[in-house]
């Protein structure tokens, strides 16, 4: 990707989803001093900084540290920037940076007091590695999202133990049922939909730039399938209904939105990133999940539901 791009900021991302992390350096170093007071590439570029570390040594992570600095010297009030903030304190093992913070100058923040228990609970991610060690292996490997942070808030939540890649054919395991409101305050059960449906979760939230990248092939896959019985449940993470249909209606978004507001479903489903889509079948078991945005996640998501609708699946007695 050329340093002289004319949309370094969104080019970056996507580089970054697609963990082409030395292409996106450029970019993103761009976008930061083309916007030296925006908070968003100053954490973007920390992210990849960070990344580059785990693999290369100690001088990359003082960059990420040094554009951590700059995140937090720009973060507005606004909670899902605090909340991306915060997770990236935990992913990368800034929390002690960022404490002091909480308790001084955004102690006034009504999110302060959550963000501050979040990073005082969460240790460090050699602690994290040591006593989980299937957690270290994902958290070292796994594809880094460009949404703020890979996997946003989800290492505070903690990964969940029974939580593996499954897929058609190989072993799967059953879906734990929920109960989320969607933007009319409906409750929604993922349980009504067994027998007759398959269901697509996909868990993403609104400043997640690989979850906005990944919208149309979701509403694209609803609209091939739907007729035959697909049901897609986009579950926004830990945003507040307001701020989700303001984002739902400036980008025409035509999916059934639940607000999983504390995190809780995407920990029973033992999510390590977003956007992260889970694909469940006719009876109620996961067969599929995919982590982050790929150019192919239409054909490939339609690949593993189309088996799925087409099998016969007789009422329980």
């Amino acid at each position: 990707m050329p340093e002289y791009s004319t949309t370094p900021l969104p080019d970056g991302i996507r580089l970054l989803a697609e963990g082409n992390i030395g292409a996106a350096i450029p970019l993103l170093g761009r976008a930061a001093r083309m916007s030296p007071g925006s908070f968003e590439p100053h954490l973007r570029l920390a992210d990849a900084y960070a990344a580059k570390g785990r693999k290369e040594g100690p001088a990359f992570r003082l960059m990420a540290q040094h554009e951590f600095d700059e995140a937090i010297r720009t973060v507005q009030p606004l909670q899902h920037q605090h909340d991306a903030l915060t997770t990236f304190a935990i992913e990368a093992g800034f929390t002690e940076r960022l404490i002091p913070e909480y308790r001084n100058r955004f102690k006034d923040l009504p999110f302060a007091s959550d963000c501050l228990h979040a990073l005082a609970s969460a240790g460090t991610p050699m602690k994290i590695s040591r006593e989980n060690p299937l957690a270290g292996f994902l958290r070292e490997h796994r594809l880094i999202a460009a949404g703020l942070v890979v996997g946003i808030g989800l290492l505070a939540w903690g990964l969940m133990p029974h939580a593996r890649q499954s897929a058609p054919g190989q072993a799967s395991w059953p879906a734990p049922d929920f109960a989320l409101t969607d933007l009319t305050g409906a409750s929604v059960t993922l349980s009504s939909f067994r027998v007759t449906n398959v269901v697509v979760l996909d868990f993403w939230a609104s400043w997640c730039g690989p979850c906005r990248m990944a919208m149309p092939a979701i509403q694209s896959l609803q609209d091939k399938f739907a007729d035959r019985g697909l049901v897609v449940l986009s579950v926004n993470l830990r945003e507040n209904r307001d701020q989700v249909n303001e984002f739902a209606v400036a980008n025409r978004i035509n999916l059934h939105i639940l607000l999983d507001s504390d995190g809780g479903v995407a920990r029973s489903f033992g999510v390590s990133g977003i956007p992260t889509v889970v694909v469940i079948d006719k009876m109620g078991n996961v067969r599929h999940r995919h982590t982050g945005f790929s150019g192919d996640l239409e054909d490939s998501l339609a690949a593993v539901v189309e088996p799925l609708l087409n099998q016969k699946v007789s009422s329980p007695q």
